[in-house]
């Protein structure tokens, strides 16, 4: 993490929170007594087998890896204050992307992705699944998978649309994501599965499909995994969102009343603090 007394003195100073320094990772090779350094850390994952790969999203993309001789480590070599925060088009509306770093220590292999929203990494760790931007003026992604052993690198899908929710089985063969082509405010997604090994994907669950309740739709909000034998894929579901219409009275027209019934399971505070959560909630299914 920065360290304390930059933070303390970038603070007292008021510096907004975009401008503060943030993490780094550090890989420390025991064998070479050498650092290799990423600033600009937002997450890091270990595979669960051998912790040989690590993989890595950096909010300062296009950063060269650099090797770092132990006794030249100087903090200031890796939390940058001044440096500039991504440029956000469109009032920063659009999503924020990141550069994903790769690294595997048996190998000594290291690969960066640009525009990377999110990525998912297998428990062994060889099979890496990511959602790349692949256009600067549309909604265009692509669903990329990474073999961190063998370096191929595959495009599972193509869209115009919007992907979220990432899952892969133990094994890393197969992954499932959520996937709208919806340009409206409101979205509605559908579930989607991957086989990995014959680069195969389909809409696996939609509000059409059979079994789902009328009404209702796969939720974002759910989580969304794979059983531990990869032969069930769990997820969430509800009601489908509804846009809400268009607010017609200015605010001194309006009136504010909180009203709760003795029936009534919480308590009017209870229930405005837990609002969101409400809103949000999902029912698990099973595919």
């Amino acid at each position: 993490v920065p360290p304390y007394e930059m933070v303390r003195s970038l603070k007292l100073k008021k510096t907004k929170k975009d401008k503060m320094p943030k993490d780094s990772l550090f890989i420390y090779s025991i064998m070479g007594d050498s650092f290799i350094i990423k600033p600009g850390l937002k997450s890091f994952k270990l595979n669960d087998k051998n912790h040989n790969i690590v993989a890595a999203l950096i909010n300062t993309p296009g950063i060269v890896e650099e090797e770092h001789d132990t006794t030249r480590a100087d903090s200031s070599d890796f939390w940058d204050a001044t440096r500039p925060p991504k440029d956000s088009k469109n009032g920063g509306k659009e999503k924020d992307t990141y550069t994903l770093f790769v690294f595997n220590a048996g190998s000594g292999l290291q690969r960066t992705f640009d525009k990377v929203l999110d990525f998912e990494m297998s428990k062994n760790g060889s099979t890496l699944v990511f959602i790349q931007s692949v256009s600067d003026t549309l909604d265009s992604f692509a669903l990329m998978l990474f073999d961190a052993v063998t370096e191929q690198l595959e495009t599972l899908k193509l869209t115009n649309g919007d992907i979220k929710s990432l899952a892969l089985d133990e094994a890393g063969t197969q992954a499932a994501f959520l996937l709208t082509e919806d340009t409206s405010k409101i979205k509605i997604y559908n579930l989607w599965y991957a086989g990995l090994g014959k680069l195969h994907t389909f809409e696996a669950v939609s509000r059409n499909t059979a079994a789902m309740r009328s009404g209702w739709s796969v939720s974002d909000n759910g989580r969304l995994y794979f059983s531990k034998n990869g032969k069930k894929l769990f997820f969430g579901i509800a009601p489908v969102p509804v846009e809400e219409p268009e607010d017609t009275l200015l605010p001194e027209e309006k009136y504010h009343v909180d009203i709760w019934n003795w029936q009534d399971k919480r308590i009017q505070p209870e229930q405005k603090n837990q609002l969101q959560r409400d809103l949000k909630k999902s029912w698990f299914s099973v595919y």
